[in-house]
């Protein structure tokens, strides 16, 4: 059986673009597409992510861009845009947000965590199974893409989220530099 990953769809031999809407992708009515195997090698993504107005700082219009491969995953991502490698400007807390309890009846002084929630085209991205997906498996394998980022506190205290976290993202940590929390 064939993969989308390893797939992609041609129109007059030129390879469709699949994260774009019907309405831009350039084909006519009653177009007739090719599938064919894509070259395994990874492509270049620029990847724009715009900022929330509390990451912002030192960003040009909020918004902070770097090239990545299409095989990286939206984690990696946000773990080296965090920390400073991707990207210009200085180190942000974008994985490891925690805010205090919002009607302040619990435990005193419990932290929960605050988790990235992305807009990537008319797609939100919120889960951590969602957030190991790569550019290429979103339909991003080539071009630009930009991500709007905002944060959603969660009601998951931040000590089981950071074990969570480890669990989930174990391979791609020992790759990203640490960034130290806020």
């Amino acid at each position: 059986t064939l993969t989308r990953s390893i797939l992609c769809n041609r129109h007059n031999r030129k390879q469709l673009d699949l994260s774009l809407s019907y309405r831009l992708s350039g084909l006519s009515s009653g177009a007739k597409l090719e599938l064919v195997q894509i070259s395994r090698s990874p492509s270049v993504v620029t990847v724009g992510l715009q900022l929330p107005e509390s990451e912002a700082r030192g960003a040009p219009n909020g918004r902070i861009l770097d090239k990545f491969p299409s095989t990286t995953t939206l984690w990696m991502v946000l773990r080296k845009f965090e920390a400073g490698v991707a990207g210009t400007g200085p180190a942000r807390n974008l994985t490891s947000r925690a805010v205090p309890s919002a009607d302040g009846g619990d435990v005193a002084g419990r932290l929960y965590y605050e988790i990235p929630v992305l807009q990537i085209l008319e797609r939100e991205v919120s889960s951590f199974t969602d957030l190991q997906k790569t550019l290429t498996q979103l339909g991003f394998n080539s071009g630009n893409v930009l991500i709007r980022l905002s944060f959603r506190r969660t009601e998951e205290p931040i000590e089981e989220a950071m074990a969570k976290i480890g669990e989930f993202f174990k391979s791609s940590e020992d790759e990203a530099p640490s960034v130290q929390d806020k």
